[in-house]
């Protein structure tokens, strides 16, 4: 199996991709930039996980939890007077090989302006 390693233009942390999760993005107007903010696009989404019963909340580094493990990292680019937010949505990955990946070469780090990942606790919303 063969792994890329590219870079989003809207920066943030590291990112797992395989057939279990879901990637979604939402471009819209933001004419007063200063109001806007990742609640305004998270929010939607932890309310459509409690609609599903699950124990959601958004965190303060623009992830999703659920039942405290993170299900969902976003990110998100002004340019002019546009917006773009995206996500992802952990629902039947595999754990472990995004442990392993995003783990693996930590002390290897990438030389990027961009935010670097955080480590925590992740789950798939199927197992909840």
């Amino acid at each position: 199996m063969s792994a890329d390693t590219v870079r989003r233009m809207t920066g943030g942390g590291a990112v797992y991709h395989d057939l279990g999760n879901l990637n979604y993005s939402l471009i819209t107007d933001a004419p007063d930039a200063e109001r806007i903010s990742m609640e305004r696009f998270t929010l939607p989404v932890v309310n459509a996980l409690r609609g599903l019963g699950l124990d959601a909340e958004a965190s303060g580094r623009n992830d999703i939890l659920v039942s405290g493990r993170k299900v969902s990292g976003t990110a998100q680019r002004l340019y002019r007077d546009r917006i773009l937010h995206h996500g992802t949505l952990l629902f039947q990955s595999d754990l472990d090989m995004l442990e392993r990946i995003t783990t693996h070469h930590k002390n290897e780090c990438f030389q990027t302006k961009g935010t670097l990942s955080a480590i925590c606790p992740v789950t798939n919303i199927q197992s909840h």
